[in-house]
């Protein structure tokens, strides 16, 4: 198992708890940056890349598919 893996799973951990602790307290800013830790720790895990290759692939992502609709499907 590579470091990233690892480190992967940890930033998935780490966007779990901080995800939960904002359902907890009511606070949806700090779940959804929970969420979005927990989405680069998937894409480490995944592919196998550092922290912020993942962090800037999900951003380019996000950036990409910022006007999607999904009622329109």
């Amino acid at each position: 198992m590579n470091s990233e893996i690892l480190g992967g799973n940890w930033q998935q951990c780490v966007g779990w708890v901080i995800e939960s602790w904002g359902v907890l307290s009511g606070n949806p800013r700090v779940a959804g940056a929970g969420a979005h830790e927990r989405h680069i720790g998937r894409n480490q895990v995944r592919y196998g890349v550092a922290k912020q290759n993942a962090a800037n692939q999900l951003k380019d992502f996000l950036h990409r598919n910022r006007d999607w609709d999904p009622s329109s499907d």
